[in-house]
């Protein structure tokens, strides 16, 4: 079924499992590059897709819930296509999993900085995919910036998992600033085809203790809660709230600082 209700607009075609099974055979054509993108459902990275290929006019989605779009990108001179599949709500689905690995030619592993448990998952979809890929699958792994909320994971942590498991890229990526949109995406289809990458800029494994030592210092210097006094509840809400405020002035100076110490590095 083919539906198009805007000119103007992405069109979408609702997969039925012969075009799924039509779609993957396409990824083994050697002009086309299957890219996943992996991550929760948190983790923005249907925001991240839909910036990446607003330009394009090819929308796919399936009723189990991947959606995948097709771009057309340049590397050294040789025209490609992408695959870009987005695996959310995937997990939902494990008897099919293996199916969408297959023929896969790179991985965004996918986080939003905001949510430390989407950052914290990553490890599971890392060895998601080491059991369902050949193992040296090139990944980038890509940490959503949201500026509604509060930066909770910072770049060093990130960059340090991403050395960790060989990634050959990482970004941090933002939707309202337009930052780092294309990047992942190109990386990721240039190691696919064996084009060289640029080492990724990693802190040295010496600021490791570093940061722990800043993380010490935070945990340490946290508000201490008040003394009990009698009980009066204007007193007990302003004490809480200032301690709040305090606790959060707090981590954002923590985060502002081991960024700097990430970047700078």
């Amino acid at each position: 079924n083919f539906q198009n209700n805007n000119i103007n607009k992405p069109s979408e075609t609702t997969l039925t499992s012969f075009n799924i099974r039509r779609e993957i055979k396409m990824s083994r054509q050697d002009n086309l590059i299957k890219i996943l993108m992996a991550g929760e459902s948190t983790a923005r990275k249907t925001d991240l897709l839909v910036q990446y290929t607003a330009e394009t006019n090819s929308s796919y989605m399936t009723p189990i819930g991947v959606d995948f779009k097709l771009k057309d990108i340049t590397i050294s001179q040789t025209p490609y296509k992408l695959q870009i599949w987005d695996m959310a709500g995937q997990e939902r689905f494990p008897a099919i999993t293996k199916t969408y690995y297959k023929d896969a030619r790179a991985i965004l592993l996918v986080y939003s900085t905001a949510d430390e448990n989407s950052f914290n998952n990553l490890r599971n979809w890392y060895g998601q995919i080491q059991e369902n890929t050949s193992g040296n699958i090139p990944i980038v792994v890509v940490g959503m910036l949201d500026n509604k909320k509060q930066k909770i994971v910072d770049t060093y942590r990130a960059k340090a998992f991403a050395e960790e498991i060989g990634a050959v890229g990482f970004y941090e990526c933002s939707i309202e600033a337009n930052q780092h949109i294309n990047e992942p995406f190109e990386i990721a289809a240039k190691a696919a085809v064996g084009e060289p990458i640029p080492p990724m800029k990693t802190p040295p494994r010496v600021f490791l203790d570093f940061t722990g030592q800043l993380y010490a210092f935070f945990e340490k210097n946290k508000p201490t809660p008040p003394k009990k006094e009698r009980f009066n509840l204007g007193n007990l809400l302003k004490s809480k709230v200032q301690a709040q405020f305090q606790e959060e002035d707090l981590r954002k100076r923590q985060i502002k600082l081991i960024d700097e110490v990430a970047n700078a590095v």
